[in-house]
């Protein structure tokens, strides 16, 4: 047996052995390790660490989660509660987030492909595949969608721009496109899929809806498109044929608009008691104020030329079906001589202002004459005699001075003027009566006379 002397001295051996043999890991660092060494612990409990007493990490048992500033496990891989720094990108399953590469500042890099030849573009935001893929020095931009501005290598220097949806591109500073595939030039809006504004200060909203005709062109609805200089187009599927047209309407048959005014303080009340098109400027405010004009002119030409005509057309009804009527002038106004026409386009005589078709019914009519013939009765007037009158009437075939069928048929009456002349031969027709008067009443006092002596002679 051992007796307890040997048993102690025994049991000290074994300590010393083991305390020589164990490998502890040292606070300065530890030699010799094999990738069999590990910390932490074989238990089915979490590894904690502590500063200062306090436990500031976790290792859970079941799953292997790291929890920082939080011991509850909420089944993430890594749980943070608190703030998160880090001075380099980090990928999130295989998405890059950071400011991306380069020496600029303020940007926001989120998604691969993102920023990656930036240098020193300063305050961008970039969410997508590829977004701002080719900026290098612009900034102030802000792209969001696979390929936002970041699908031509052209646009490295894009600067103060938005870029929102897939393929979206800006080519010009300070434009705006969104929408899949919308493109906009400098200083340009694009809003549709995929919506073009891509010459200078242009706009284009509307889904397949284009600007491309110049500096300043609009168009606003699905497939509109303003593809000449100066062009304006509204409205469902509307283009331009030529420069500086304004459109405003549909191009489908019976789904336009069937009531338009344009004017102030309209409601949808007002606009219903008003017709299909009314244009009132904005009434004025206060009390016994003159209200605002409306002016409408014709295109103006350039040295010798022309300017243009307004025409107000209404539609020619056709005998029967639902194809939409044609139209035609009704009325014109012809720009070079401000010559009015209605029912004719035939305005050409300058001797005229106003030429009417088929007549015109009035209750009054007044004609500025400078010549009225009440000289007929000044007794320096010679009156033609009437035999000289006769002679010219069976040779002419009218009166003196009052034009003739063939005349009139090819160039028409001249109202006042025939008035005056028609006047005149009554007034004549007057002189006449009143010396046939004065003859008949010699005549008859003359007759008298006679009767008188005829009547002592027989007696």
């Amino acid at each position: 047996m051992i007796s307890k002397r040997h048993f102690s001295a025994l049991s000290l051996f074994l300590a010393l052995s083991c305390a020589a043999t164990a490998q502890s890991w040292n606070v300065t660092g530890n030699s010799g390790t094999t990738s069999s060494n590990f910390v932490g612990n074989t238990d089915s409990v979490a590894l904690i660490f502590r500063t200062n007493n306090l436990e500031r990490a976790r290792v859970t048992s079941n799953g292997g989660n790291l929890l920082l500033g939080t011991t509850m496990n909420s089944g993430y891989k890594l749980d943070i509660v608190g703030n998160l720094r880090s001075s380099m990108d980090a990928q999130f399953n295989g998405i890059l987030v950071g400011k991306g590469p380069g020496t600029a500042t303020n940007t926001v890099a989120i998604g691969n492909g993102v920023l990656v030849n930036n240098t020193t573009g300063t305050r961008n935001v970039a969410m997508g595949v590829n977004a701002l893929r080719y900026n290098q020095t612009g900034f102030n931009n802000t792209a969001i969608g696979a390929e936002a501005m970041g699908g031509n290598a052209a646009d490295s220097a894009i600067s103060g721009s938005v870029g929102i949806g897939n393929l979206s591109r800006v080519s010009g500073v300070y434009g705006v496109a969104i929408g899949s595939g919308a493109w906009a030039g400098l200083f340009s809006i694009a809003i549709g899929s995929p919506s073009t504004a891509s010459v200078q200060s242009s706009i284009a909203i509307g889904r397949y809806s284009e600007a491309s005709g110049f500096v300043g062109t609009t168009a606003i609805g699905i497939e509109a498109k303003a593809t000449h200089s100066g062009g304006i187009v509204i409205g469902h599927g509307l283009q331009t044929t030529g420069s500086y047209q304004l459109l405003i309407g549909n191009r489908l048959a019976g789904a336009g608009i069937r009531d338009v005014y344009i004017g102030g303080g309209v409601t949808q009340q007002l606009a219903s008691t008003y017709g299909p098109l009314t244009i009132q400027p904005t009434g004025q405010s206060g009390t016994n104020q003159t209200g605002q004009t409306i002016r409408i002119a014709t295109g103006k030409g350039t040295g010798t030329g022309t300017s243009g005509d307004i025409h107000f057309m209404t539609s020619v009804p056709r005998s029967s079906g639902d194809t939409l009527q044609s139209i035609a002038t009704a009325m014109i106004l012809k720009g070079s001589t401000g010559n009015v026409g209605i029912g004719t386009i035939k305005v050409a005589d300058t001797a005229y202002k106003l030429f009417v078709e088929k007549g015109i019914r009035t209750r009054k009519v007044k004609v500025d004459i400078s010549s009225w013939p009440d000289y007929v009765f000044d007794e320096q007037y010679k009156l033609q005699d009437l035999a000289e009158l006769e002679t010219y009437v069976r040779k002419n075939k009218h009166l003196p001075e009052v034009p003739s069928a063939q005349e009139v048929e090819r160039e028409g009456v001249n109202l006042g003027d025939n008035q005056a002349i028609l006047l005149k031969k009554i007034e004549e027709l007057t002189l006449h009566l009143i010396e046939m008067d004065k003859r008949v009443q010699q005549l008859e006092s003359e007759n008298k006379i006679l009767k008188e002596e005829i009547k002592k002679s027989d007696k």
